[in-house]
This record gives C-alpha cells, sequence and structure tokens, in this order.
C-alpha cells in the first residue's frame, strides 16, 4: 500500500491544472498519455503560470526559448517519454535507446543479489515443490499418458537459446497443429489441464530452467524462438528484452497477460523495457504481489 500511495502522489502531480506540454505534432500514444486534461503551451501564455513542463525533446530548437526560461524559473521539466512511463509503467518504445536501459551500479549489484535470491527461494520451496510435481505427473499419465513434460525453444539472456518446460497441458503434439499458438479456450487443453494452467502450476517445471541459471523468478517472459524470429525484424527494440534473464513471471506478464498479435507484441515489450530500465528490489515485490493478484483472480490464463 506504501509503494501504491508513493506512485499515486507521484502520478498526481504531474495531472494538477498547472501542468502543459509543448513540442511537435502528438502521435496516438501521447496523445492516450496526455489525455484532455493536460493543455498545450501556446505562445499567448508569457507568464508561464504552470509548475511542470512537458516537452518533447531537450534539443527542440523552436521551443528552445520556452524551455530555458521555465528552467530559469525554476519550473519542472519532463519529457514526453518520461511522462509517458509515469503514466502507463512501459516505455515509450519510438524513443528508447540502448542508452537508456545502461544500469546503475546499484541496479548491477541487485541484479546479482537476483540471482542469489532465486537460488534461496527455489531450495527452500523444492520439498513443496517436488511433492506438487509428483502429483501432477501422476495427474497427467491417468488421464493423457506419456510424455508428461513439454519442451520447446526459447530465447533467454544474451540471445542464448534454451529448452523450457513445462507440464504438458494439451493432448500429444501431432503435425496439423505444431506452431500453432495457444488460443482462447483451446480445444486441445485436456480434461482437468486448465486448472493447471489457471493458477500456473504447469509453469513449475521452469523451477529447473531457474537451478540452471537459464531464468530467475521474475523478468521478461521467455519468447519462442520462432516468434522471436518473428518480430525482431520489425521491431528493432525487441532483441533488447535478452538484456536480462527471462522470468518465472513478469512486469509486462502481470500488466497484459498474452499478445496476441504484432501490435499486442509491441505493448508488451514496452512493459518489459520498462522493467529492465527500473529494475530494482521494490519493482520485483510489485510484480510479485501482482503476480499472487493473477493467480488468485485467474487472471491473463488461457
Amino acid at each position: 500500500m506504501v509503494f501504491g500511495s508513493m506512485l499515486s502522489i507521484n502520478l498526481a502531480k504531474y495531472h494538477g491544472d498547472r501542468t502543459v506540454w509543448v513540442g511537435d505534432e502528438l502521435d496516438g500514444e501521447l496523445e492516450e498519455a496526455l489525455g484532455n486534461s493536460i493543455p498545450a503551451y501556446t505562445n499567448e501564455d508569457q507568464d508561464l503560470n504552470f509548475d511542470v513542463l512537458l516537452v518533447s525533446h531537450f534539443n527542440d530548437g523552436h521551443k528552445s526559448e520556452i524551455v530555458a526560461k521555465a528552467q530559469y524559473l525554476g519550473r519542472e521539466i519532463i519529457t514526453f517519454s518520461k511522462f509517458y512511463e509515469h503514466r502507463f509503467g512501459r516505455v515509450y518504445l519510438a524513443a528508447v535507446e540502448l542508452d537508456d536501459l545502461d544500469h546503475s551500479l546499484s541496479q548491477r549489484l541487485y541484479i546479482k543479489m537476483k540471482r542469489c535470491l532465486d537460488l534461496g527461494i527455489c531450495i527452500v520451496a523444492s520439498p513443496v515443490i517436488v511433492a506438487l510435481c509428483i502429483l501432477i505427473s501422476v495427474y497427467i499419465v491417468l488421464v493423457s499418458g506419456f510424455p508428461v513434460l513439454f519442451r520447446q525453444k526459447r530465447i533467454g539472456y544474451g540471445n542464448q537459446s534454451f529448452l523450457l518446460w513445462k507440464f504438458r497441458t494439451m493432448g500429444p503434439p501431432r503435425a496439423e497443429t505444431a506452431g500453432i499458438t495457444t488460443q482462447v479456450d483451446d480445444a486441445r487443453i485436456f480434461r482437468g489441464a486448465r486448472l493447471l494452467r489457471r493458477y500456473r502450476l504447469d509453469e513449475l517445471p521452469q523451477f529447473i530452467n531457474i537451478l540452471r541459471g537459464e531464468m530467475s523468478l521474475i523478468g521478461p517472459r521467455p519468447e519462442w524462438s520462432k516468434l522471436v524470429e518473428e518480430y525482431s525484424p520489425v521491431m528493432p527494440q525487441y532483441n533488447y528484452r535478452h538484456l536480462m534473464r527471462p522470468g518465472l513471471t513478469g512486469w509486462a506478464q502481470v500488466k497484459m497477460g498474452y499478445a496476441g498479435d504484432l501490435q499486442d507484441t509491441r505493448r508488451k515489450v514496452s512493459y518489459d523495457l520498462y522493467y529492465i530500465k527500473y529494475v530494482s528490489f521494490e519493482l520485483d515485490l510489485r510484480t510479485l504481489l501482482k503476480t499472487v493478484h493473477a493467480v488468485l483472480y485467474k487472471k491473463n490464463a488461457r
């Protein structure tokens, strides 16, 4: 609740009556971020009667006089991309650059500590995880037969491929269904397996991937290698997702769930890059709490 209150206070100051924006023509995403409550600065507003000035970028030549005067008078100046992050919890893809994802010293130290936390949590939780895995394995064999596990080539940290493990929740693979992504209410899911998917129990074997160092508890979800090949050429920022170990759960996963098309994937990547840019214990804790909420209330499951 404390974290939520701090975020609300942080956002509130950009939605007051004394916030204006100045800059180039807006695209649809920025218009959505600004909304109708934040007016544009006009040349008639010579008194600079505002507290916060939103600008497209600081080197906007024909607006530099306004920006310089606002800075001299002590007004707060923030770029559209930074405001967009505060507003939506994701980066503005059109403006993101590799330098934006460069971590501070404290973040690099935390990333190293994350690996220790992953191992510690896996070891402590191993008795429960092993017991659940045995029960689920027996159920799958009785209801659907072998194999118990499903594996798929995914792309992880440093653009390296690895085999991701899950409990099989669909019928045995067939040639005519190969390569088809999971749909809502997919008919291939066998009896009782929807419950496993709804509560994410089918993901338990990925603790093996975490122990092997291929994944983390929290991070961008690892994508199927074929989809990476499809999205990388049309989305230059896509491969930035591989700057961190992929996660069992992630910020993008709890904010929007599955991506059904290219537009959804762009939005999901913007959440992933936000996580990479601001990775911290606080953000991991928020992601974990949202994950628990999503599991308990059966959100974003297929």
